[in-house]
């Protein structure tokens, strides 16, 4: 069985919001908190975030399952995944990877 992952997420995917339930049954939010160094940015229905000067705010869950989050995100041709530290260890964050000229910046880093 493969090991338990952190994901940082910070859109449709937090609790409460409709893309949730693709966390997995047995998914556990962790924290709540900000991280520093990303800009977050709207698509009209969802967010995406990069690297920038900026704040946003995440959940960290541990979920069993990885592969259902890549093909929601489109992991790695519309999204990419990098480790980023959380007060709990490391977690994946999902980074837009496309253009994001003339999108709408989120500037409170809330969706």
């Amino acid at each position: 069985m493969a090991s338990k992952q952190k994901v940082a997420v910070y859109g449709t995917l937090k609790l409460g919001h409709y893309n949730n339930h693709w966390l997995g049954d047995d998914a556990r939010i962790l924290s709540q908190e900000t991280i520093e160094g990303y800009g977050m940015y709207s698509l009209g229905s969802f967010p995406a975030v990069r690297p920038e000067e900026g704040t946003i705010h995440i959940e960290v869950w541990e979920i069993s399952d990885l592969r259902p989050l890549d093909r929601l995100e489109g992991y790695p041709r519309m999204y990419n995944r990098k480790k980023v530290k959380t007060s709990v260890g490391d977690a994946w964050l999902y980074i837009g990877n496309f253009n994001f000229n003339g999108l709408t910046k989120v500037e409170n880093g809330e969706w």
